[in-house]
């Protein structure tokens, strides 16, 4: 790996709290303790927080509500292509992150169309212009989406 864990910056966009403590157990052991990991668990917060800070890594849940569920606030919408405005987001931001998107599904719906996993970066590359490492299906009952994403972060 590359990237520089003594001083990464990264984002984890997660809205399901069984599935963030796995990711977070994962990252904090993969990544060290100088790394520094914030959350966000909606398309409202993510974009909140790329705005004010600079991250080295985004790891990105395809399917997160419009905001935060909170009383009084209203239901939030869910967004299931919710990680692709992330995506946008880090694009027209500028930002020099390295996106992975990490999701339960087999599948990422782009433009109506749904894309196999395994090609779905090369996909968002050709359509959007935007650049992701790599994509992980994530597993709840074994730990496979972790050598996905080790194996992306080699690369790195």
């Amino acid at each position: 790996m590359r990237l520089n864990t003594d001083h990464l910056k990264c984002l984890v966009v997660e809205d399901d709290k069984f599935k963030l403590d796995s990711v977070l157990a994962f990252l904090r052991e993969e990544l060290g303790p100088g790394a520094d990991i914030s959350t966000c668990d909606a398309l409202s917060t993510a974009v909140a927080a790329l705005a004010q800070r600079e991250f080295n890594l985004v790891v990105i849940d395809m399917s997160i509500p419009s905001h935060p569920v909170s009383v009084g606030a209203g239901s939030p919408y869910s967004f299931p292509s919710g990680g692709l405005d992330v995506l946008f987001e880090i694009d027209a931001q500028g930002c020099q992150c390295v996106a992975i998107i990490l999701t339960q599904y087999p599948e990422i719906e782009l433009d109506g169309v749904l894309v196999p996993i395994d090609s779905a970066a090369g996909e968002i590359a050709r359509r959007f212009d935007i650049e992701v490492a790599g994509c992980v299906q994530y597993f709840e009952d074994n730990g496979s989406w972790k050598a996905g994403i080790q194996n992306i972060l080699r690369e790195l």
